[in-house]
């Protein structure tokens, strides 16, 4: 999949932040590689009331890997943020489909897939994603949109 421009990274968040989101989505470019990372916080969305953020630690082709502070004691309205950042990770990096694998015990790491389709198993070329931590659900992102502009995250 090709990487967004700067410029349609930027249009994204526009169109993002017009529909009620508020997104500034940050991205630093590691020395190794010069791929743009995601990095976004509840503060960069004009959220006050949340104590996150979300580090991509390392990008695959259809796998972000990240470390998501405060992932453990997040309350139900950090929840659905999480999802909508998840939703925006996979506009920005070009992808209309998005599932997670959750961390367990204290580890804050992540990873969010990216497969073809709604019936796609990920856990099928990835065996991160056959874990118990696996959400088993394949997120379409039109449905986050929705909801995302619903709740405001």
């Amino acid at each position: 999949m090709p990487r967004p421009s700067r410029i349609a990274r930027h249009l994204v968040a526009i169109a993002l932040a017009i529909a009620g989101f508020g997104v500034s989505a940050q991205t630093t470019a590691p020395r190794s590689t010069g791929a743009a990372l995601f990095q976004i916080t509840p503060l960069d969305t004009g959220r006050f009331d949340l104590d996150l953020a979300i580090d991509e630690l390392r990008r695959e082709p259809r796998v972000s890997v990240l470390r998501v502070r405060g992932f453990h004691a997040r309350t139900e309205v950090g929840t659905r943020w999480l999802m909508c950042m998840f939703n925006t990770l996979a506009i920005l990096r070009g992808f209309e489909y998005w599932t997670a694998v959750y961390p367990e015990g204290t580890d804050e790491t992540v990873l969010i897939g990216f497969p073809n389709g709604p019936r796609d198993s990920m856990a099928e070329t990835d065996p991160r994603f056959a874990s118990p931590r696996a959400i088993g659900v394949v997120a379409p992102i039109e449905r986050g949109v929705r909801l995302c502009k619903r709740v405001g995250s």
